[in-house]
């Protein structure tokens, strides 16, 4: 830890520069001299005769252990980003190349070293402002303690509670985390990550990527040999062990899927294909009402993706967006899903009887105006798809159809072998507050002029039926009703 510090020259003159050099070893001589070794610099290269060198070897003065140390945060940060050379090499370029400090822990101040010549100036730090009174004082900004046994390590399975806050007093322990009482509950690791933490009357629900748990706050909770848990009583034990729900089902990796009305809690299992709802009667599979095949595919193939979930009060509905496509709606009064709408959210919440939803950064009300499927200041148009296959073993004519509705619709209508029509809304008559058709002719037919009207009448064992509106007010489609007759395989 020695250093030399060269001050006059043999001739007397000094130096020109501060020549300040760690002393790399010490031995003695054989005329009981001391030999140091220092680094070799330029600047001693010019001094024909080192042994008249007036030098100091001194030792830098510390009252702090390395390993106590603290060191401060004294000015901004800024990035250092990676550019390539010309020949390929990778190299850090400094964003912000020269600046000054505007805070710190010493000064920076002139000295003077006299000699024979002109004095030598040179700079350094000191803790005062002034030589002449004390005058310490710093501006060392956030402390930052060096620890050769640091380390970061992630506890994923675990959930971490500060003091208590006791109402009514002095006492809020809510910035305290003392490691003292170990203020943590450490979780079954091998049901993955902790994603969601959601407190529920006096129990903390806790959903990991491959399982579903409760703990109670301040209950004392006994297992059985089968792992059911009865709660017995109160304890001075924040958390309780898990309780784990029925289903092997968890919260995979897209905590952004939950939502919560009512009691209900809604969300996806990409892992296992699955949508879930959470009340009181446990775990209930909702994907599978006649749309798990759909959800397998979806939310496997979106395992990686995120996955928003909301809740829309207004209609009574838990709102998915699966990796950026259509969002699907599930109907908690039908119990099914019901409706895929257009939009694409970033998230999705709600707030009294509003669902709110966020696009590029800007938020969003919905059912808020009455303008009609404008979604992120997009219009689309509405559409009901259904399938006609009465008597699926029987081939049938399809004659005409009628709508039970308020207005007209435009229709679309194709069958599996590949024929198709289209009626437009000025082909309805309105008689009876019913709207009618007749269904055009498929306009695939080969070798005829006018398809709508010469072409093959539409026949196959079922059609696949799109209606649609164009319209911005509310519509009210109740039935669509088909005039079909057997077909006996002939022409016309």
């Amino acid at each position: 830890g020695d250093r030399m510090r060269f001050i006059k020259k043999p001739n007397g003159d000094g130096f020109t520069s501060n020549v300040d050099l760690e002393v790399i070893s010490a031995q003695d001589g054989t005329a009981g001299e001391y030999i140091l070794t220092i680094p070799r610099t330029s600047i001693l290269d010019s001094v024909n005769e080192y042994s008249g060198c007036m030098v100091e070897i001194y030792k830098r003065y510390s009252n702090v252990q390395e390993d106590k140390q603290i060191f401060r945060e004294i000015s901004d940060k800024y990035p250092v980003n990676q550019v390539s050379l010309a020949d390929g090499t990778q190299v850090g370029l400094h964003t912000v190349e020269s600046g000054t400090f505007m805070r710190g822990d010493v000064y920076i101040t002139k000295r003077d070293i006299f000699g024979n010549n002109a004095p030598t100036t040179f700079i350094c730090e000191t803790p005062n402002i002034s030589d002449f009174h004390n005058s310490s004082y710093r501006d060392g900004g956030r402390a930052n303690a060096f620890d050769k046994e640091q380390g970061e390590e992630r506890y994923i399975s675990q959930v971490t509670y500060s003091m208590p806050y006791v109402s009514g007093t002095n006492i809020n322990g809510l910035s305290n985390f003392n490691p003292v009482v170990q203020p943590f509950k450490e979780y079954d690791r091998k049901n993955g990550r902790i994603q969601k933490l959601f407190s529920r009357d006096n129990e903390l629900l806790i959903f990991q990527e491959d399982k579903v748990n409760r703990s109670m706050v301040s209950r004392n909770v006994i297992f059985d040999n089968q792992g059911n848990g009865t709660l017995v009583g109160t304890t001075a034990e924040t958390l309780s062990d898990a309780v784990s729900y029925q289903g092997d089902f968890g919260i995979s990796r897209q905590p952004e899927s939950f939502a919560e009305y009512g009691g209900r809690i809604y969300f996806a299992d990409a892992k296992r294909g699955a949508i879930l709802r959470l009340s009181r009667d446990g775990l209930t599979e909702i994907s599978s009402n006649l749309m798990g095949d759909y959800f397998m595919d979806e939310l496997t193939d979106n395992v990686n993706n995120k996955i928003f979930g909301g809740f829309n009060p207004i209609h009574g509905e838990y709102v998915v967006n699966i990796g950026g496509g259509h969002s699907i709606a599930f109907d908690e009064s039908s119990n099914l899903w019901t409706s895929k709408y257009s939009y694409t959210p970033e998230t999705m919440l709600y707030m009294y009887k509003n669902m709110y939803s966020f696009k590029n950064g800007e938020i969003y009300v919905h059912d808020f105006t009455e303008v009609y499927n404008m979604f992120y200041n997009t219009i689309y148009d509405s559409y009901v798809k259904f399938v006609s296959n009465i008597e699926p073993s029987e081939k049938k004519v399809y004659h005409s159809i009628s709508l039970e509705s308020d207005k007209a619709m435009y229709a679309m209508i194709e069958s599996p072998s590949g024929q198709y029509t289209e009626l437009y809304t000025s082909d309805f008559v309105e008689r009876e507050g019913y709207y009618y058709s007749i269904i055009y002719r498929d306009v695939n037919t080969p070798n005829v002029d006018n398809t709508f009207i010469e072409g093959d009448v539409m026949r196959d064992y079922a059609m696949i039926i799109t209606l649609g509106y164009n319209g911005r007010e509310a519509i009210e489609l109740f039935a669509a009703n088909l005039n079909i007759t057997k077909s006996y395989r002939h022409n016309g």
